[in-house]
């Protein structure tokens, strides 16, 4: 994979946030301003993985009255599971019948007039520590937008660990 110089795709802004005192939350939401300004979303969240691999914590929405966070989230074993958590790939679901086929809330998704994802595992030591989950129109999602998702994932790396560490100590803030 190329990667694009900062400049040519926002990354600079990102870089600068992580450079700087900042709280977990703002790298995310500057993660989520950059993705929907050159990707476009309609719907951001992250998901932290949990030690058992199987449930997930949300740590970021930018919806939070359909998708609040610090709430785990049950995904036990799936095939969207198997592909990008376990087997950290990307996924992009182009329509109303790839939705319900990777996310069990896909009525939810529906009834916010989503029906596309594009799904990127944010990997570290070979682990999936979190997800990062755009939303849209249905076709929206193309294999051209996975690039600058995969490079901004693991600026997360840092901030994602924080957050985890807030979520099993039991210091997180909703």
């Amino acid at each position: 994979m190329a990667l694009s110089r900062p400049e040519d795709c926002g990354l600079g802004r990102l870089v600068a946030t992580l450079i700087r005192p900042h709280e977990p939350t703002e790298m995310l939401r500057e993660a989520a301003d950059l993705l929907g300004q050159r990707i476009g979303h309609r719907l951001f969240t992250v998901l932290l993985i949990c030690a058992n691999r199987a449930d997930t914590v949300r740590v970021y929405s930018d919806n939070l009255d359909a998708y609040p966070v610090n709430r785990v989230k049950r995904m036990g074993v799936t095939p969207w599971g198997d592909q990008v958590i376990r087997g950290g790939e990307t996924w992009i679901g182009r329509n109303d019948e790839d939705i319900a086929w990777a996310f069990p809330d896909h009525a939810l998704i529906r009834s916010l007039g989503l029906a596309s994802a594009l799904s990127v595992p944010v990997v570290f030591e070979g682990k999936c520590l979190a997800v990062l989950t755009l939303h849209h129109q249905a076709g929206w999602y193309r294999p051209e937008h996975i690039p600058l998702a995969q490079q901004i994932a693991p600026l997360l790396i840092p901030d994602l660990m924080l957050l985890e560490r807030a979520v099993n100590t039991g210091t997180a803030q909703a």
